[in-house]
């Protein structure tokens, strides 16, 4: 499982927001090319099942 994630900044404090979850890296990575500034972006594997992640997004929300 693979992650976009997105640099934000809070206060004087930066931090990694994950935005999308997917099987495979490649359509992130086309996503990510394709962001106005794509340094803030980042495509990072995320351990664990996609499930798990919907599951816990859905409890954070």
């Amino acid at each position: 499982m693979y992650a976009l994630e997105h640099l934000e900044f809070q206060g004087t404090v930066c931090c990694w927001k994950q935005f999308v979850i997917c099987g495979s890296h490649v359509p992130l990575d086309k996503v990510r090319a394709g962001l106005r500034c794509p340094a803030d972006w980042r495509v990072i594997f995320a351990s664990g099942s996609i499930q798990a992640a919907v599951k816990q997004l859905r409890e954070a929300a």
